[in-house]
């Protein structure tokens, strides 16, 4: 039987290299706009040391094929994901006039204290999918 501390040396060591091949995972391209999951911010950052094992704070990028109203091409966002509960909320989000990112910072904004539950068939249930893993 391999003892739980093998298992674990192995998945401290390969997960990172394998997740880290590329900066970011495509959640879904729809309606103009492109969503990514940066990989970096899901292996090093969490909520806290007591939700450390069911909660996920991670960056997103969400990225427009045409300007948004308030003349942004892409976003990125902070959110929590509480794995266990299936809820989410957004910390804050950043605006910025060029895609992925990009570009001069238009307007930031902190997110609401609210969470909000994980629907089937949404873009939150796949991000939940890749970062409940």
């Amino acid at each position: 039987m391999v003892s739980f501390f093998a298992v674990f040396m192995v998945t401290v060591l390969l997960l990172p290299q394998s997740v880290c091949s590329e900066d970011r995972h495509i959640v879904e391209y729809d309606n103009g706009r492109r969503d990514y999951i940066k990989y970096e911010s899901v292996l090093r950052k969490r909520c806290g040391f007591s939700l450390a094992f069911k909660c996920r704070r991670f960056l997103e990028l969400y990225d427009y094929l045409v300007p948004e109203a308030r003349g942004h091409l892409s976003s990125e966002a902070l959110v929590e994901y509480d794995c266990k509960k299936k809820i989410w909320r957004l910390i804050r989000i950043n605006h910025y006039d060029q895609n992925m990112g990009e570009g001069n910072l238009l307007s930031g904004e902190e997110g609401e204290d609210k969470w909000l539950d994980i629907t089937i068939d949404s873009r939150e249930k796949q991000k939940f999918n890749f970062v409940c893993f």
